[in-house]
């Protein structure tokens, strides 16, 4: 054993710590043992399943609205009329005259300036039927999320679209339904 009066203070301080520290039975952290949580068996694992239920309609728009002024009161009719045809998509411009599918709405106003009457005209198409509505059920191990867009897809090939038709712009989510069941086996 050394001699007590050959340490430094702090040294004597050190020595003396550890000595009852070791005396007590006490580790210190760097000598400690790390403790393990037990690792899930497979049985214990949690498992779960998210399903999602969407509906989803095409869109119907609001509407669109022809604009046209001149001295013929008839010939600005037609041509706001043409004017808000051209504005229908490509698949609906041919029907855009058929009061079974477009209510049509005219406003407009007149005016006269020195014997000279003028016309403005406001042609508006808006949709009568009701959009198609169509649903579509998904599910998925990892998230509600990932089931809500399965379930859009699905909808989506109902729809006659592929892919997600909704992000494309061609049909509205409308409703969104979610459940998710988590459940843990504990085998004992």
């Amino acid at each position: 054993m050394l001699p007590l009066r050959r340490l430094s203070p702090l040294t004597l301080t050190f020595a003396l710590l550890g000595a009852s520290a070791a005396a007590s039975g006490c580790q210190s952290e760097s000598h400690a043992k790390p403790t393990q949580a037990a690792e899930p068996t497979p049985s214990d694992a949690a498992t779960g399943e998210h399903r999602c239920t969407v509906t989803i309609a095409e869109k119907n728009g609001g509407g669109v609205s022809g604009v046209a002024s001149g001295d013929d009161e008839g010939a600005v009719l037609d041509a706001a009329l043409a004017d808000a045809c051209a504005q229908l998509g490509e698949a609906e411009r041919p029907y855009c005259r058929d009061e079974s599918r477009y209510e049509v709405t005219i406003s407009g106003s007149s005016s006269e300036l020195n014997g000279v009457k003028s016309f403005t005209k406001t042609v508006r198409l808006t949709p009568t039927k009701k959009p198609q509505v169509f649903t579509g059920e998904g599910s998925s191990e990892d998230s509600s999320q990932a089931a809500c867009k399965a379930a859009i897809v699905v909808a989506c090939e109902a729809a006659g679209a592929t892919g997600d038709c909704v992000a494309a712009g061609t049909h509205d989510k409308r409703s969104e339904g979610i459940s998710s069941v988590n459940t843990s086996v504990t085998q004992r």
